[in-house]
């Protein structure tokens, strides 16, 4: 078979097109050729009711199927199902729903959501991971977030659905660098200490101001909590006067007492670029998951054993639903590790 343009030359349907077989020989070839021909278009119409009951009419005036299928680019054959459906049942046919149907939820998989829910208090996306993990079973994020809001646990957030993109920056080992900073919860000045590897809270703490001496009471609670594992090698802060010294100790070439009790512990003082406070962005995201669910707890032992032990981290191996401390442990140092083990076995 040779095409040009849109003329098919055969010799089959030469042979029969002659002046008394010319009806027929133009109906073999369309019925023949044609979903070749369309084929060669390189794409199929796609149909709609409006264009189901436009078909119909143009059937009903005594159009020809060969010509409605090329203006809809359908097969003919597909034209002459329709009508035919339309001739035996009066009704213009209805497209069905492509894909398999929904399947809904048994009673027990919505008890293990709102269960899930209860323990772990997180979002649809890391109770995927959650139910995976612990209960062995694999219900869609989508779903989930649907039986969420039927119980008014979740709300649709527009901005969340958005592509976000970022670039992440952080430490290969825990320990190597701790991120510290304070923010203002209403009339309460909370401060903490995060490992920047495995985002775990290491200690923080809930006072009426935000001063040295606060500060460094936590950095010694942070000191003395991951002793058994290692030390920090350094501390990552802005520079204000909680952490960095007073302008007349940098004048006099002496250090301030934050700095002495870094040095004490053996620490590294960073402090981050002036008015670029993106550099402790990560301890950001925490304060304000902080603001967001802090209330739901009695304590503020509870939200951090929360967040440490029970909520699976985004920017850790999510996939398996891996918690900050569980990144923590994992991603040790060789060196941390065998101070653990002689911790543990006393060597």
């Amino acid at each position: 078979m040779k095409i040009i343009g849109t003329v098919v030359l055969d010799r089959e349907f030469h042979e029969c097109a002659d002046g008394s077989n010319l009806i027929a020989a133009e109906n073999l070839f369309r019925q023949c050729f044609w979903s070749a021909y369309i084929s060669r278009l390189g794409y199929m119409g796609k149909l709609n009711q409006r264009k189901i009951r436009w078909i119909i009419r143009e059937m009903d005036r005594g159009k020809s199927s060969s010509s409605i299928a090329s203006v809809q680019r359908v097969s003919q054959r597909r034209v002459q199902q329709l009508y035919k459906q339309y001739k035996n049942t009066g009704e213009i046919p209805v497209l069905q729903k492509c894909g398999r149907k929904k399947l809904e939820l048994t009673a027990n998989e919505e008890s293990i959501i709102l269960d899930a829910y209860e323990e772990y208090k997180v979002n649809a996306l890391a109770l995927e991971k959650v139910i995976d993990r612990y209960y062995k079973m694999h219900i869609p994020h989508n779903r989930i977030h649907q039986v969420l809001k039927t119980n008014d646990k979740a709300k649709s957030e527009p901005n969340k659905q958005k592509q976000r993109k970022w670039v992440r920056y952080e430490r290969k080992h825990s320990l190597s660098l701790v991120h510290v900073d304070w923010h203002e919860h209403g009339d309460i000045q909370v401060i903490a200490y995060l490992d920047d590897a495995s985002r775990k809270i290491l200690a923080a703490g809930e006072f009426d101001s935000a001063n040295i001496e606060n500060g460094i009471r936590i950095l010694g609670k942070a000191v003395k909590e991951v002793e058994f594992y290692g030390p920090i090698r350094a501390l990552l802060s802005d520079n204000g006067s909680e952490f960095s010294s007073q302008w007349k100790h940098k004048k006099e070439g002496s250090t301030g007492v934050f700095q002495k009790h870094l040095e004490q512990y053996g620490i590294k003082h960073i402090t981050t670029s002036v008015n670029h406070p993106q550099t402790n962005g990560k301890l950001e995201k925490w304060f304000d998951l902080y603001e967001r669910r802090r209330d739901e707890f009695d304590t503020l032992d509870g939200f951090i054993g929360w967040y440490n032990d029970k909520r699976p981290h985004a920017s850790l191996d999510f996939e398996n639903a891996e918690t900050p401390s569980e990144a923590f442990t994992r991603k040790l140092r060789p060196e941390d590790v065998f101070h653990v083990m002689v911790n543990l076995f006393k060597w």
